[in-house]
């Protein structure tokens, strides 16, 4: 086997390629339902509507979804802080000072397809 088609395999086998959903391992579909959740009730969220919904991979949409507006303001300030400080840092440190940056940048990045740490894929606490 050749090496692209290794990784080619390794990327995608037992998805559909030609199915976006599918290769983000449903995630597209859960945001879409975080939304819905949302767009009920903006405000404060699930919280108040206790329904039973998927784990949102996403910290927005995740933390929108599950607090609602009251609570995002409580979550977003130091997450877009955090935000702030790795791509400042990105732009004015020098090639030798990046790799802090360049970590922080990643961790940042992978808010948006994986959950917050501590609760990792697949680690969300349910609710009751």
């Amino acid at each position: 086997m050749s090496p692209i088609g290794y990784i080619y395999d390794s990327l995608f086998s037992n998805t559909n390629v030609n199915d976006l959903n599918s290769v983000t391992s449903g995630r597209l579909d859960t945001y879409d339902i975080g939304w819905q959740v949302f767009s009920e009730s903006p405000m404060f969220g699930n919280k108040l509507m206790h329904r039973s919904i998927p784990p949102v991979d996403n910290f927005i949409i995740g933390n929108l979804t599950f607090y609602g507006v009251v609570g995002a303001l409580l979550l977003f300030p130091p997450y877009f802080y955090t935000w702030y400080i790795c791509l400042k840092g990105l732009w004015h440190q020098s090639i030798s000072n990046l790799i802090p940056f360049c970590t922080l940048f990643l961790i940042c990045m992978s808010s948006f397809t994986e959950g917050s740490f501590p609760f990792g894929p697949g680690m969300h606490v349910l609710e009751l």
